[in-house]
């Protein structure tokens, strides 16, 4: 399994927030919400809606949650999903 985030930023600022962050998954450049349109995740005209989305073997979704803010975090929600306990 792996982590892949989107990010609607030039990819210099992506670069000096992977470096900053120390981030150990990919970051990929949806400037013009390419990506995020096809599973609902644009909230344009600039931002990305957090998500965590899980796929089959063959690209369809197995698992989606949409949103994360200051009242709702869904870290319960996928280690519920994938009966996991302190797997980041």
């Amino acid at each position: 399994m792996t982590f892949v985030v989107l990010a609607y930023a030039d990819n210099k600022s992506i670069k000096a927030l992977v470096e900053k962050m120390d981030l150990p998954f990919p970051c990929i450049q949806d400037v013009d919400f390419m990506i995020s349109k096809k599973f609902n995740l644009d909230n344009q005209p600039f931002e990305l809606r957090p998500a965590i989305v899980l796929f089959n073997g063959d690209g369809t979704i197995k698992w989606k949650k949409i949103g994360r803010s200051h009242q709702y975090f869904s870290d319960q929600a996928i280690e519920d999903y994938l009966d996991c306990d302190n797997w980041i």
